[in-house]
């Protein structure tokens, strides 16, 4: 079942997935090609008012696949070191992440892909506004959830 969380006690709530998504900047969208074959990218992006937004080039992979079919997936994680054990096989990693099943459109409303950029050059720590006109070049995406998932591996208290 798509958005389910194996092992609940990793599961958490749509709160701890939002955190996540706020402070990462760097994820994971999957596509599908026309023939089915499964297509992941990694892509800088932005989480605003509730949207996942990115940028691109108007051709490609990614917007071709997205334009055909509109479902996609998008994960993020943050690494929080290595959980050290005595035997490797029962070291682990601390961690939380988020996927994020949705559907993705171009987005075509001029203030909303300017808004969209400056969300994406914010979530990569970089200030200022981008300027209307730095805005006409690329083709911006927004990706609407419809399950929003999260997992965290906590670091044991030493």
């Amino acid at each position: 079942m798509r958005g389910v969380v194996r092992k609940t006690s990793r599961a958490a709530g749509r709160e701890a997935a939002e955190e996540v998504l706020r402070s990462a900047y760097v994820g994971h969208l999957a596509t599908v090609y026309a023939d089915g074959g499964p297509y992941v990218v990694a892509v800088n992006y932005g989480w605003a008012g509730g949207r996942i937004y990115f940028h691109g080039t108007p051709q490609g992979d990614k917007l071709e696949n997205l334009r055909r079919e509109p479902r996609v997936c998008f994960a993020v994680e943050e690494n929080n070191g290595v959980i050290p054990a005595d035997q490797p096989c029962e070291a682990s990693i601390a961690y939380k992440s988020a996927v994020v099943f949705g559907r993705a459109r171009v987005v075509e409303d001029a203030a909303e892909k300017l808004a969209a950029l400056t969300a994406i050059a914010r979530q990569a720590g970089l200030a200022g506004e981008v300027s209307p006109r730095k805005a006409e070049g690329p083709t911006v995406v927004a990706i609407e959830p419809e399950v929003v998932t999260a997992k965290v591996r906590e670091r044991p208290p030493n």
